[in-house]
Order: C-alpha cells, then sequence, then structure tokens
C-alpha cells in the first residue's frame, strides 16, 4: 500500500501537522507486455509529476480526490506531464472527485458551500478513440461529455449530477498482433439516475446536461437550439462555431479535435461547450466563453430585423434563419426561414474584429467552401465549364456581417455572382441586370 507522500493544506492545517507522510511509491505488475494499476490520492499529485516517466508505459492510472478545485494547475501538472510522455503508449487515467456543490459540516449545525465542480474524468492518448460523431453524441446522452485536453489527448467528463453508470471499456492493453483494433474506448451499457420519491435508483434517465437551463437567457434561440442538440449536440457546436468563425483548419475545421470549443480551457480544464452546462459559477473560464458563444448566436439572429446590407444571393436571410448543421454541406450553418436556395454560411463577427481578421474569416471559409464543392463535383462527373459554374454557386452561400459605429457591413461572394446569373458571365457586362 501507499500513504499519502504530499500533505494537502487545509483550514486547520490537520494534515500539515498531524499526517504520517509517505515516502515509497509501489506500482503493482509492472513488467513489459503486462498491465499495471497505480493509484494517487488527492494531494499525492502535487509531487507526482516526476514519476510519470516511469509509470505511464501499460498503466491504469487512478487519481482519487475530494477537492474544491480538482483542475487547479498545482493538481493537474502530472497530468500536462502524462500528455507530453505517454501519447503513443497504452495508458489510461480516471480521476474521480467528489460531486458537485459539496456543503462542508462546520460547528454549530453551520456549512460551509463549496460551490464546486464534479470534475471527475476517464483520460486516454490519441490511438484510443476515433472521434466518432456518433458515439460522441451517445455520450453525451448518457452522461459522458467528451472534450480534447492538450490538443490531442481524449478526455471523457462525468456528468455531474448523481448518478449510475455501467461501462463497457477496451481492455487497456491488447498484446500480440491484432486485426482490427477499433477506436471506441468506451460505451455506456446502464445509467441509473437516483429517484427521491420512491427512494431507488432508475434505469434509463437521459443525462441533464443543462443546455435547457443556459438557454433561458437567450430566447430567441431557445428552441431551436435545445430541439437541434437533442438530435445532435455535436451539430449545435459546429454552428455556433462557423458563427464566430471556426478557427481550425480551412477543410477540416470541424473535426473534433479541431473545434475550439472541445479544447478544455488551459488553466482549469474547464469545460466550453455550449450544449455541456455543468458548471454555473460565472468565474469559470467555461462558463463565460459559453455566455460570449450564445450571446453571439442570440445576436445573430436579431440581424434580419436590422439593417444589414445582405449581398443579393444571401438577401434571403433578412427573412429570417435558423442555426443548424448538416455533415452534407459541412462549411453551412443556416437555414432561411423563407425562399429555395437552401443553407448558407453566416459569419458575425459584431463590433470586436477588425479588416484583418474580416478578410481571414471570409477567406478560410471561402477556401473551405470551394475544396469541399470541387470534391462534390469530381464525384458526380463534372469538369470543365460544369466544374467551374459548381465552385463559383458554392461561394454564393457565404456572408460574412459585422459592424463599425452601430453600422452593419457585409462581406459576401467576390464579384456578386448570382444564383440567376451565368458563373461564366462578366461581372462588368453593362447589358446585364444584376439588381
Amino acid at each position: 500500500m501507499q500513504f499519502k507522500t504530499v500533505a494537502c493544506r487545509d483550514y486547520r492545517d490537520i494534515e500539515q501537522t498531524s499526517l504520517c507522510v509517505g515516502k515509497s511509491v509501489y506500482a503493482f505488475n509492472r513488467g513489459l507486455g503486462k498491465m499495471s494499476l497505480l493509484s494517487i490520492i488527492c494531494s499525492d499529485a502535487f509531487d507526482f509529476t516526476g514519476h510519470v516517466d516511469q509509470a505511464h508505459l501499460n498503466c491504469l492510472l487512478i487519481h482519487i480526490q475530494l477537492n474544491p478545485k480538482p483542475a487547479h494547475s498545482d493538481y493537474a501538472a502530472y497530468r500536462a506531464r502524462l500528455c507530453a510522455v505517454g501519447t503513443n503508449n497504452d495508458v489510461e487515467l480516471l480521476c474521480l472527485n467528489w460531486a458537485q456543490n459539496i456543503k462542508e459540516a462546520k460547528a454549530g449545525g453551520k456549512f460551509s458551500e463549496w460551490k464546486n465542480v464534479a470534475g471527475s474524468a476517464w483520460y486516454a492518448p490519441p490511438a484510443k478513440f476515433g472521434a466518432d460523431d456518433g458515439l460522441i453524441d451517445e455520450l453525451h446522452r448518457q452522461g459522458l461529455y467528451y472534450n480534447v485536453l492538450a490538443q490531442r489527448w481524449h478526455s471523457f467528463f462525468l456528468n455531474y449530477e448523481g448518478q449510475i453508470l455501467q461501462l463497457q471499456k477496451q481492455k487497456l492493453l491488447f498484446p500480440g498482433e491484432q486485426a482490427l483494433v477499433p477506436k471506441n474506448f468506451v460505451a455506456v451499457e446502464e445509467r441509473f439516475t437516483w429517484n427521491s420519491h420512491a427512494s431507488a435508483w432508475e434505469r434509463g434517465a437521459v443525462a441533464h446536461d443543462g443546455f435547457a437551463l443556459a438557454l433561458t437567457s437567450y430566447q430567441a434561440i431557445a428552441e431551436p437550439l435545445q430541439r437541434a442538440s437533442q438530435t445532435s449536440p455535436l451539430a449545435v457546436e459546429r454552428a455556433i462555431e462557423i458563427l464566430v468563425g471556426p478557427r481550425g483548419n480551412p477543410s477540416s475545421w470541424y473535426a473534433v479535435n479541431e473545434l475550439d470549443s472541445f479544447q478544455l480551457d488551459q488553466d482549469e480544464e474547464s469545460i466550453r461547450r455550449v450544449t455541456v452546462h455543468q458548471e454555473l459559477e460565472l468565474t469559470r473560464p467555461g462558463v463565460a466563453y459559453r455566455r460570449r458563444r450564445l450571446q453571439r448566436a442570440q445576436d445573430a439572429i436579431g440581424l434580419a430585423r436590422s439593417d444589414v446590407p445582405w449581398p443579393a444571393p444571401v438577401r434571403d436571410l433578412a427573412g429570417g434563419f435558423r442555426l443548424a448543421w448538416r455533415r452534407e454541406v459541412p462549411h453551412h450553418n443556416v437555414e432561411p426561414a423563407t425562399g429555395a436556395r437552401g443553407s448558407a454560411a453566416l459569419v458575425y463577427l459584431a463590433d470586436q474584429a477588425d479588416d484583418a481578421e474580416i478578410d481571414s474569416a471570409h477567406k478560410k471559409l471561402t477556401q473551405a467552401i470551394v475544396n469541399h464543392a470541387v470534391n462534390i463535383a469530381i464525384r458526380e462527373g463534372k469538369f470543365g465549364e460544369e466544374l467551374g459554374d459548381a465552385i463559383v454557386r458554392a461561394q454564393d452561400r457565404l456572408c460574412v456581417v459585422f459592424r463599425r459605429g452601430n453600422e452593419y457591413g457585409a462581406r459576401g461572394p467576390q464579384g456578386m455572382n448570382l444564383i440567376d446569373v451565368p458563373a461564366g458571365a462578366s461581372p462588368v457586362d453593362f447589358a446585364e441586370d444584376r439588381s
């Protein structure tokens, strides 16, 4: 066994003055081709970074803690080292922290409210999970929320409410050659929640991700986004990612590991995803991030009632639209309420963008849309003039809106490529009606 090797500070300094601190670290079942287990308790994490280099091979590492700030930089330092040296190894980390909103008993029947997050999560290196869209959405409904740590590592955060999960886990290590090793890492077989009226655990309830609560302050988008999230929380994240300007590579920004909202906050591992509203404290980085994105989405819906100089190819957006995302048109994020022109790509940079950022957002999505249109056209056997026409038409449904001095501006397709004008028509043909 192992005693804690580092004392934890508390308001009475009980551990600092009274704990018999351990001196040795024990790892079980070490050896080539074997699976090992190593467990650390709470503040052991303060002095564990140096052991990671030896402990991460073929290892399940379990970190158990009762901590108001389980992702504080002092506690998470060993995780940063694990992400650096364990990426290509068979290693998993399970962090177990007590439930959210602990009440600590004080003298005289009083309580101290921690207002803490739960923060329990399972971490795995890149090769362990294939980031499949359907699996990510299914895990979400069952109380496991996928995020990305340190740009590459997978993390699965447990719902902060009381629950019992029966998981099916892949083996930590597959010895010998494997013909096929699917990268699905974990699946939820059963989920139970506590029914206080019946004083019993009940099977099958969908996990409350808190998204409906987060949307109560944003009524213009609440109903359609809540409905969309019930189909695919991931689609909601992608639709809003386009709206604020995608951060990833032009053609692959919507891959989960490139979505900005899926990257855990580096300081406190705070979840940024707008569809996962487990944290409520306004000081948490993830809460502030989500509020900014939801407010941008709410403001964008109001553009239909504002004096926006919509370019002609996307003028149907003036009649209203809703946020939506489909893999068939991965670089579009809005569906107009009227007309038959179909979905479009809308970026709304509000009044926080200069000319360079506006130009960058427009160029990135233009490149993404053109590349996608080329791939589709070639698969359909289009070449020459037909291919060129498809490229031009695809750009028609892109618009970047911004605001300067309380006036709106818009960047549309270059050359005003109208839907009802042949792609090869000259943009300076004075005989042509381009109104």
